[in-house]
C-alpha cells in the first residue's frame, strides 16, 4: 500500500513548503487505511499527504462502496434524497444555459456518473461527451441514455487523458469533482486545456467551514445516510476563493460565482450572489491559448 502513496512537498495552492499535519482520518470504503491531512502554513489550504498516486486513484470511485448517483428509490430516505438531487441538477442546468448561451456546442461533463448532467444537455440539442474515471458507470450511463433515445458519447477516461488526445470543446462541466482529485490545479489545467479559445468552464464544488462540514458530511453520510461514510473529506472542501485562485492559475479567467441554497419551508432550490456557505458553482473562460 505505501508504494501506491506519493509525498506532496510543496503546497497546491501557493507553492509553499512549510506545512503542519491537521487531522488524520480512515478510509472506510477500500483500503482500510489512516490517511493525514496536512495544512499550508502560508496559506491554511489542507490537502491529504502522503496521497494515493494518479495512477492508483481510480480504486477508490471504482469500488462498489463508492456511490456517487445512487439509483434506488426505495424508502423514504432515498426517495427524499433524489428530490433534492433532481433540484440539484435542474439548476445547475439552468446556469449552464443561461451563461452560455448556447443551444449547440460540443460539451464535455467530467466525472459523468449515470449520466444526470449529460441527458439534459443533449436534449438541448449539444453533442455531449461524458468521461468518468470509474468504468462501471459507462455501461450504466449509455443504457439509460439508449432507452431516453439520446445519442452520448460516454467515455471512460480522465482530463488528462483526453488532453493527450488532443480533444476540445466549447463548454466543459467540472460538477463537484475537483474536491475528490489529488492534484486540483493539474486538474484544473487539464481542464483549460480542454477548451476552444473563449470557452466555457462550469465548475461546482462544496465550500469548507462548519456549515458544510454539518450539511455535507453529517448530515449526508451520517444522519439522512444520502452517501457511504467517507466519501468526503471535509479537509478537501475549497474555499470559493481558494478556487478562483486556482482557476486563475490554471489559465482560465473567472467571471461569476454563485450559491446553491435549499430552502427546507418551500422544498426548493435557489440561486444566490451571497451565500456560498456549501455548495456553489463558478463559471470561468479561456480567453486564449497559454
Amino acid at each position: 500500500m505505501e508504494d501506491e502513496l506519493e509525498k506532496i512537498l510543496v503546497c497546491p495552492i501557493c507553492g509553499g513548503e512549510s506545512y503542519k499535519k491537521h487531522v488524520e482520518g480512515k478510509d472506510h470504503n477500500v483500503s482500510g487505511k489512516v490517511f493525514s491531512i496536512t495544512e499550508c502554513v502560508d496559506c491554511g489550504f489542507r490537502f491529504t499527504n502522503p496521497r494515493p498516486k494518479e495512477e492508483h486513484i481510480y480504486k477508490y470511485y471504482q469500488s462498489i462502496n463508492y456511490i456517487s448517483h445512487s439509483s434506488t428509490k426505495k424508502g423514504l430516505i432515498n426517495k427524499v434524497y433524489h428530490l433534492v438531487r433532481s433540484y440539484q441538477f435542474y439548476k445547475k442546468k439552468e446556469i449552464i444555459q443561461r451563461i452560455s448561451n448556447m443551444k449547440k456546442g460540443e460539451i464535455l461533463d467530467i466525472g459523468c456518473g449515470g449520466g444526470l448532467l449529460c441527458e439534459p444537455m443533449a436534449r438541448l440539442g449539444a453533442a455531449v461527451v461524458g468521461v468518468d474515471a470509474a468504468e462501471r458507470n459507462i455501461p450504466v450511463a449509455q443504457a439509460h441514455a439508449n432507452r431516453s433515445n439520446l445519442s452520448i458519447d460516454y467515455r471512460v477516461g480522465t482530463a488528462e487523458e483526453l488532453v493527450e488526445s488532443g480533444n476540445k470543446f466549447d463548454v466543459v462541466l467540472n460538477m463537484e469533482v475537483v474536491e475528490h482529485v489529488a492534484d486540483p490545479l493539474s486538474y484544473l489545467t487539464a481542464c483549460r486545456q480542454l477548451l476552444v479559445k473563449g470557452g466555457l468552464m462550469i465548475c461546482s464544488t462544496i465550500n469548507r467551514n462548519p456549515k458544510s462540514f454539518a450539511m455535507a458530511i453529517v448530515g449526508a453520510e451520517y444522519v439522512m445516510r444520502w452517501l457511504p461514510k467517507g466519501t468526503h473529506e471535509w479537509s478537501k472542501f475549497i474555499k470559493p476563493d481558494e478556487l478562483y485562485q486556482l482557476i486563475s492559475k490554471s489559465g482560465l479567467t473567472p467571471v461569476d460565482k454563485k450559491g446553491f441554497v435549499f430552502n427546507p419551508i418551500k422544498w426548493s432550490w435557489a440561486l444566490s450572489d451571497r451565500d456560498l456557505s456549501v455548495n456553489y458553482v463558478t463559471a470561468s473562460l479561456n480567453e486564449g491559448e497559454k
